[in-house]
């Protein structure tokens, strides 16, 4: 995929799902589903997931890369995967 500024595609995309996982609650509504890592945004620590749970969306995540508790500062926005919507992140 194609990204426009200030989205790029995500080198390691494995570390960054992992780091999700991690920064996760359990009781998180995030937790449990399966992500694609895509992008990440350049001026920021925020990515952008495919969710894997049949609905077609995509989630946003500002990561915070802390070692404090689970969820400590995580936050997010789910959006369902519209094209016009997304016409700004992709090409």
């Amino acid at each position: 995929m194609n990204y426009l500024e200030p989205w790029y595609a995500i080198p390691n995309p494995k570390h960054i799902e992992n780091q999700l996982s991690s920064e996760l609650p359990r009781k998180h509504i995030l937790s449990g589903i399966r992500v694609t890592a895509l992008a990440q945004r350049q001026d920021c620590d925020d990515f952008l997931f495919s969710l894997h749970d049949g609905t077609n969306r995509v989630a946003v995540v500002h990561l915070t890369f802390s070692r404090k508790s689970k969820g400590s500062g995580l936050t997010f926005d789910i959006h369902l995967w519209v094209s016009e919507q997304w016409g700004q992140v992709l090409t």
